[in-house]
């Protein structure tokens, strides 16, 4: 098999995986949201990318996963980094598969007109407003706009993206698979039945989850600060997937890309 792409936020590029390398040069977040690039050595890389989804899935198939370097981001830096790979140091040829990590959609940019011109926001108005003169609330308030329907809207444009995004790669002979961290996004995928076709449920102790959040709700050892098993009584203060979750998230890829292939 040829190369495979994963493109995720954070739990893709592995954050916290490098505490499992028992190395002394490690620094223990004060809390679980803290991440400071410069306490990451090389060595912590060398450990995580290890231990990561994508290296297990890749090994799996004798092939090379290829990630982002910059840990973080979401479904527009992803496609962005995969548009940039093809007019770079890469070929079409050269991959067989793209693993898509859906991760908090919110992350992403919404595009909205107003007043005859487009306009692209993080803006989320769930918050306070800190730029209440903004020409997003503006057309925010004049549509009568409710948080439901933004919310809506939002997803629909993002999963519109990423069908067009994944649609084009197919057309170029790279197949994908698709998993998502959290929930939002789960009944458009599935509403959608050429990306719903790519969509991986996640597998371990023969029941079925259809997000990473959902697996790990059920079982605490699936995320690092409730990692028991392996810190003991004190687990750093991560919210990370664990390495056991890595572990359930490559085996669901690896059976989904095997029955592809057998098709």
């Amino acid at each position: 098999m040829n190369g495979i792409v994963f493109l995720g936020c954070s739990f893709t590029w592995g954050q916290g995986l490098y505490f499992y390398s028992g190395l002394d040069t490690l620094k223990l977040p004060d809390n679980e949201y803290m991440f400071n690039q410069n306490e990451v050595t090389h060595a912590h890389i060398m450990y995580k990318n290890k231990f990561r989804f994508a290296r297990l899935v890749a090994d799996e198939f004798k092939t090379f996963e290829l990630c982002k370097n910059i840990n973080g981001g979401c479904e527009d830096h992803s496609f962005k980094f995969l548009d940039k790979l093809f007019i770079t140091n890469y070929c079409y040829d050269d991959f067989d598969y793209i693993v898509l990590q859906i991760s908090h959609i919110f992350r992403n940019d919404f595009e909205f007109e107003y007043n005859g011109k487009i306009y692209n926001t993080n803006l989320d108005p769930r918050h306070e407003r800190n730029e209440p003169d903004n020409s997003f609330y503006k057309w925010y308030d004049s549509n009568n706009i409710t948080e439901d329907i933004w919310k809506d809207m939002f997803i629909k444009q993002q999963v519109e993206k990423i069908h067009k995004k994944i649609e084009f790669y197919e057309r170029k002979g790279i197949k994908s698979k698709i998993i998502t961290w959290q929930e939002d996004v789960i009944p458009y995928i599935k509403n959608d039945l050429f990306l719903n076709e790519k969509f991986v449920i996640l597998e371990y102790n023969n029941k079925f989850y259809e997000s990473i959040s959902l697996l790990q709700k059920e079982y605490q050892n699936m995320t690092i600060k409730y990692d028991y098993d392996f810190f003991g009584d004190n687990p750093p203060l991560d919210h990370h997937p664990s390495k056991l979750c890595h572990e359930v998230i490559a085996n669901s890829l690896i059976k989904s890309i095997k029955e592809t292939e057998k098709i």
